[in-house]
């Protein structure tokens, strides 16, 4: 007896060895990183999943990372620098039709998160009552520096439409997020067009009066499920990845759940990423945003909006895109039925 169990006993070692080592495995949180265009409250529903311990639930260990632009965002997936992205629709749909194939499940951000902030020379010049219409607060921009966060940023297309619509002329250069209120204030530019929180910091520190309110759909065409904010899956770590990507869907719509059943929690979630602002500030950063976190499953309709006003060198790709094929519906679905109750 004795002699039969010396003989198995190596078999029997190695088989808890691997038992072990599988557990281990089971237990051991996927780590990636995910690139954020800013770290802006337009990122928000990001900053309480992670915060708020959505990520964490799902066996997630998630880095966030500022791209500092949606291109840069998005570039950063494509080269497998990071894994995943929340840069700009407009991105996005560019690598896509340049046949690099990548899904947006999830909308973060309901609408169009910028503000357009103008100096206080150029509002006192246009002599406009508090109550004027958006058309001509528009057509008081004829001739205006607008700052805008790269080229490829969403918000360039939209201060260009809308500058069109209006029928006057903008020159748009480009500053970095952190950089807009200084240009503002020291008269290098005529306005900028940029979310929250820099848009409140610019016009609290008194260096512009805000002008022209995107979540408010103010800006011309825009909608209130306007779709500029996606989570960003390029193809391939999509079919390698297909269960880890279904947790992050599911911790993206814990997190939304939760602004909206408990929106004072999300807060004090997040409160720590915005350090830097006093407390009635970021109560109206907060207040002007949350409800943008509410309605994360996108339409194709949503998208196709998108498509159609492109710009650029490859709008006619982008604008022959199928919508459908890019938001993995039956992922979400998954996942939408997979959350605690």
């Amino acid at each position: 007896m004795s002699s039969w169990i010396f003989k198995n006993m190596p078999r029997w070692i190695a088989t808890a060895a691997c038992v072990m080592a599988s557990a281990t495995a089971m237990a051991q949180d996927t780590k990636l990183t995910i690139a954020l265009s800013s770290f802006s409250i337009g990122q928000g529903l990001s900053f309480i999943a992670q915060e708020g311990g959505f990520f964490k639930r799902e066996r997630l260990d998630v880095t966030l990372l500022d791209a500092r632009s949606g291109a840069g965002a998005i570039q950063a997936a494509l080269s497998g620098s990071v894994e995943l992205a929340t840069g700009s629709l407009d991105s996005t749909l560019n690598a896509t039709a340049q046949g690099k194939m990548v899904y947006v499940p999830l909308r973060l951000y309901s609408g169009l998160p910028g503000y357009l902030v103008v100096t206080k020379k150029l509002a006192a010049a246009a002599k406009l009552p508090a109550n004027a219409s958006v058309m001509d607060r528009l057509k008081a921009l004829k001739g205006a520096t607008i700052a805008s966060p790269s080229q490829s940023s969403t918000f360039t297309v939209m201060v260009k439409q809308a500058a069109e619509v209006a029928g006057v002329n903008v020159t748009v250069t480009y500053v970095a997020n952190d950089g807009m209120v200084a240009a503002l204030a020291t008269g290098h530019v005529d306005g900028i067009i940029v979310s929250s929180p820099f848009a409140e910091r610019a016009v609290a520190q008194g260096a512009g009066v805000l002008w022209v309110d995107g979540p408010r759909g103010e800006f011309p065409g825009t909608e209130a499920d306007d779709f500029v904010v996606p989570l960003s899956v390029p193809a391939p770590y999509y079919a390698a990845n297909r269960e880890v990507v279904e947790r992050v869907i599911r911790a993206y719509l814990a997190a939304s759940n939760f602004v909206k059943t408990n929106p004072a929690g999300a807060a004090k979630a997040i409160r720590g990423r915005f350090a830097n602002l006093d407390d009635a500030l970021f109560n109206l950063v907060w207040d002007r945003n949350y409800q943008a976190f509410l309605t994360p499953v996108p339409t194709a309709a949503a998208v196709k909006r998108t498509q159609n006003n492109a710009t650029g060198a490859f709008a006619v790709q982008v604008k022959a895109l199928n919508p459908d094929s890019m938001l993995l519906a039956d992922v979400v679905k998954a996942a939408q039925a997979s959350l605690p109750r």
